[in-house]
């Protein structure tokens, strides 16, 4: 019999910017390293304070940078949720969501 350690994603609301500054610092670390000709940022922002140093480093690093915006329904959503977030939080985002900007 073999033991292990089962790791399960557990959201912490209160983590959220430390997650996003340490996502944003591997961004730009994978961004100065130039070992990619593309990369895919896939997160949560929906607001564009959230993504736009992501995008703006791209830019100044020679990146054409793409910004897409997911429409999907409330109730879609929360059934392809696998992070845990309650219906009330993903509703809470989607009132909060920002256009993006026409410049992006």
């Amino acid at each position: 019999m073999v033991k292990g350690t089962e790791m399960k994603y557990v959201y912490e609301e209160e983590m959220e910017e430390a997650y996003r500054a340490s996502a944003v610092k591997a961004y730009k670390g994978t961004v100065d390293k130039g070992m990619y000709k593309f990369i895919i940022v896939d997160a949560p922002n929906s607001k564009t304070s959230e993504y736009q140093d992501i995008w703006s480093y791209g830019k100044t690093k020679g990146y054409e940078v793409y910004v897409f915006e997911v429409l999907a329904h409330v109730d879609e959503c929360a059934a392809r949720n696998v992070h845990g977030r309650t219906q009330g939080q993903i509703m809470q985002i989607a009132q909060e969501w920002e256009t993006i900007p026409d410049y992006m």
